[in-house]
């Protein structure tokens, strides 16, 4: 059972329409909270304390953050996710390293170990950053401010496409570090007696200690010796994982999604493959999957775990399943669930799951359902009245006033098979 990626703890609900869920405020003092002891495999929640509140006939989880904005810390809203794994992959945790999952959020603190015939690839917004066999990536900053990777040993393609991305990374090996001075294509290796950096497209610089050298597009450096002596240039010949990493450049590049919504939004790319994108009058752009089962709607098929600070996050078991769950909106148009990425903004900014929750007094049931466009997100975890604004920004009429409580008119509630139900005693 998951615990902790590297300072993000985080438990597991698994989900299969039906998961778990538990957390809210005695924002109403009249009010008499129905607790909840338990979680997956008899697992006590992380604190703080969760509990249902009653409401008359009807339950709402309401948002700590009504009541913590004073001692918020606003969460970033940069999340990276493991966009392909094949092979042995893995990620740490507080117990030691767990088979790494399609979706799974990277953030602050995350390390990817792959196998000896491993591969895998993170997506963070516009970034692609793709592991060979016997690698390790950590990752021990990832906010709105930075990205640090420390290529630890191994193989790392890094594909970077937005130049507003170059100031904020750092990227480093146990030896060397390496500036990004261009959008392009790069290709590091971590031994343990060199360090080498191949440009296939862009412009870097490859340093140690006092020795600093410019490698150009089509050029290989390498820093070797012991301590670093040396700086040569050297081949650096095609290899299977360059063509893999290519390949999947030239698919992400040729994606529409990518157009028709920020390319910022972190799994944005991988919608073309498994839907189809169709101009919906009064939502604009709407992204319809295909090959859905029937009965299915968004929040359905997936798990729910546990990862600082956010708390309960969504992890969808579609591959495409990261951005429709983390950023926009769905409706239902016609008996076909479409998702609705709202207008485009440079910076996105990620939301651990944009439901809204729902439930019935004790010996009932709770449930979650989908966001409508127009519907606000309001958080269940601490933050400021501003992050409120940019996580809405985009999906609210101008000028809209978020509400200071849920709502109880959610259109989705009305909507056939949209809220998923589990007993109240699980």
């Amino acid at each position: 059972m998951h615990r902790a990626v590297h300072g993000a703890s985080h438990s597991r609900v698994n989900v299969n329409m039906s998961p778990f869920l538990r957390w809210c405020i005695r924002l109403f003092a009249p009010l008499r909270p129905l607790p909840l002891h338990r979680s997956a495999e008899g697992c006590k929640p992380p604190a703080p304390r969760r509990a249902l509140l009653r409401l008359g006939s009807v339950v709402l989880l309401v948002c700590p953050a009504i009541a913590a904005q004073a001692q918020a810390v606003d969460p970033p809203g940069r999340v990276g996710r493991i966009a392909y794994v094949s092979g042995a992959v893995s990620v740490d945790t507080e117990s030691g390293p767990e088979p790494a999952l399609l979706n799974w959020p990277v953030v602050s603190g995350t390390r990817v170990s792959t196998g000896p015939a491993g591969r895998a690839e993170l997506r963070i917004g516009s970034m692609s950053l793709r592991l060979d066999a016997d690698s390790v990536l950590a990752l021990p900053r990832l906010d709105d401010e930075s990205v640090q990777l420390v290529l630890e040993r191994g193989v790392l393609a890094v594909t970077v496409r937005n130049p507003e991305w170059l100031p904020e990374l750092d990227l480093t090996t146990p030896r060397a570090r390496v500036d990004l001075l261009e959008p392009g294509r790069y290709r590091l290796e971590a031994r343990p007696a060199a360090t080498r950096l191949a440009v296939r497209e862009g412009l870097a610089r490859l340093a140690a200690g006092r020795l600093v050298f410019t490698v150009r597009a089509g050029e290989a450096g390498e820093l070797a010796g012991e301590p670093y002596a040396g700086f040569a240039l050297v081949g650096a010949p095609y290899t299977a994982f360059d063509e893999w990493s290519a390949l999947r450049d030239r698919e992400q590049v040729a994606a529409q999604s990518a157009r028709l919504a920020s390319p910022e939004m972190t799994g944005i790319e991988s919608l073309d493959a498994f839907g189809r994108w169709s101009s919906v009058e009064s939502y604009g752009e709407v992204w319809f999957p295909g090959n859905v089962p029937v009965g299915w709607a968004p929040y359905s098929q997936g798990q729910w775990v546990w990862i600082a600070p956010w708390g309960w996050t969504w992890l969808d078991a579609a591959p495409w399943g990261f951005a429709p769950f983390h950023y926009g909106r769905w409706v239902l148009i016609g008996g076909a669930w479409g998702w609705v990425p709202g207008a485009w903004t440079a910076r996105p900014v990620y939301a651990p799951a944009l439901v809204a929750w729902l439930g019935a007094p004790a010996g009932g049931s709770v449930g979650w359902l989908p966001l409508a466009p127009g519907e606000a997100y309001l958080p269940w975890y601490a933050t400021t009245r501003p992050y409120w604004d940019r996580v809405n920004r985009g999906h609210l009429p101008p000028g809209a006033v978020l509400p200071a409580a849920p709502r109880f008119d959610y259109r989705h509630a009305r909507s056939p098979g949209a809220v998923a139900w589990i007993p109240h005693q699980d």
